[in-house]
């Protein structure tokens, strides 16, 4: 049953029923706090910063920024009925969206703020999904210890013309989330 993931064990104190995890599609093709809320829980969402900064390397290479671009860094820290679930990490280049940072990219999704006030609509997304130990950072918005498993997902989008105009993380902890994909072959 462990092996299952129906009990865990947890060293010197027992084995005990597995939390069920939480089971949601791709946030390309639906926000992930609209999932959860259908589903009927209690979702928050905290801002811990937005600041226009110089493009980090890896943004500016995901998103085919020159040296001197700069981006708003946003993060934010999804919470589920009260207990950490997610941080997301997102970059748009400031010459896109100039005043991002006087937006409500916490009540409001930040593709509907980028499509509504920057006639940026999401066409395409680029998605990797890989399984990471949680970073120090990390782990302490997610209340884990460095190292616990973590799901992390990276999107780069784009509109119809392949101009990409946002890169994001989102790092789900490992022992709550699960992520589903669904295709339909033509």
């Amino acid at each position: 049953l462990t092996s299952e993931g129906v009990l865990v064990r947890v060293a010197g104190k027992g084995t005990y029923v597995a939390p069920s995890k939480i089971s949601a599609v791709s946030p390309a093709y639906k926000g992930i706090r609209e999932q959860l809320e259908a589903l009927g829980y209690d979702t928050t969402t905290q801002l811990i910063s937005l600041d226009r900064v110089p493009a980090p390397n890896r943004v500016r290479e995901r998103l085919r920024l020159g040296s001197e671009d700069e981006v708003y860094a946003i993060v934010r820290l999804r919470s589920v009925d009260g207990k950490p679930l997610s941080v997301h990490r997102s970059y748009v280049p400031a010459k896109l969206a100039p005043l991002l940072d006087r937006h409500d990219v916490v009540n409001e999704q930040l593709c509907k703020v980028l499509e509504t006030h920057y006639q940026l609509p999401m066409k395409n997304v680029e998605e990797d999904l890989e399984a990471v130990a949680v970073d120090v950072a990390d782990a302490k918005y997610l209340e884990l210890r460095r190292g616990d498993p973590a799901l992390r997902l990276t999107d780069v989008i784009s509109d119809k013309y392949g101009a990409a105009f946002e890169y994001s993380t989102i790092v789900f902890r490992g022992d709550t989330m699960r992520l589903k994909f669904d295709y339909q072959l033509t």
